[in-house]
């Protein structure tokens, strides 16, 4: 069997395994704890947000949309991206990932699940990784090159939201171009799942995937990854600074803030949603 021929059956495999949908939900009763509100008002689709994780979602999520006594957007960067994500035509699903089994340092991920061609609609996945993100390190020695330490002086749940207009910049930039999208999902969706397929069976897929046509693999995709982070890095910049520069305020509207909004939604007429 071809090169070729092994990695079209492990992508074949892999999207059946890795796709997003909600099947495993229809058990779930709508006052269950453990079943999300699930909507399909928004492209932002939470189906794989468990009950117990909907709190940290919310908290993210008000904390995108917040807004002034005037009504103006208090982070308009992120909040621009978030309307974006909403009211756009591609599905970003998104998963909050609480448990051990974590990608080491990944504080967030932004993956291509199921590329459309023509580019109509898109089917992608933004992964925040809360651990992670609690026990990030903060200091001088991850200062980037525009001076910012990521996540400093920033509380819980301000950290999840530098995180999220970080993964949402990767989606709009991405997303957004044809060419770019192709490009993402061709060397770096496709070479994962290679690296993956090799490190589920290394006695069979070792001699097909460790020669020279992988290796300019990687390196290709190292160079794209590289080429795609300086613009989502500066997206994150301006986000940490417009949640710096709101703190105060926000401090003192929570005082007198109507309590109510801080309760999660009721599931009334739930939608249990399908891979769209």
């Amino acid at each position: 069997m071809s090169f070729h021929q092994i990695f079209t059956m492990l992508i074949l495999f892999l999207l059946t395994i890795t796709l997003p949908i909600s099947v495993e939900t229809k058990s779930l009763s709508p006052h269950s704890p453990l079943s999300p509100c699930y909507s399909r008002g928004s492209n932002l689709i939470t189906d794989r947000i468990t009950g117990k994780q909907l709190k940290h979602w919310y908290a993210i999520k008000r904390l995108a949309l917040a807004e002034d006594v005037n009504g103006q957007p208090l982070h308009p960067t992120l909040h621009r991206l978030w309307k974006w994500a909403e009211n756009g035509r591609h599905a970003i699903y998104i998963e909050l990932i609480t448990g051990s089994g974590e990608m080491g340092a990944t504080a967030g991920r932004f993956r291509i699940i199921k590329l459309d061609p023509r580019g109509k609609r898109h089917i992608s996945l933004i992964q925040l990784y809360l651990n992670t993100i609690d026990q990030a390190y903060i200091g001088p020695e991850v200062v980037r090159t525009d001076g910012l330490i990521p996540l400093k002086g920033l509380s819980k749940y301000e950290r999840y939201a530098e995180v999220m207009g970080h993964e949402l910049a990767h989606a709009y930039h991405i997303l957004n171009d044809l060419e770019r999208v192709h490009k993402v999902y061709e060397l770096v969706e496709e070479t994962n799942i290679l690296l993956l397929a090799q490190n589920m069976d290394k006695r069979r897929f070792s001699q097909n995937f460790s020669g020279p046509e992988m290796l300019q693999r990687l390196e290709k995709r190292d160079s794209l990854l590289n080429e795609l982070e300086p613009y989502a890095e500066s997206i994150e910049t301006a986000v940490w600074r417009e949640l710096i520069a709101s703190q105060k305020l926000r401090a003192s509207n929570r005082r007198n803030d109507d309590q109510s909004k801080d309760q999660l939604p009721e599931c009334s007429n739930v939608v249990i949603a399908t891979e769209p």
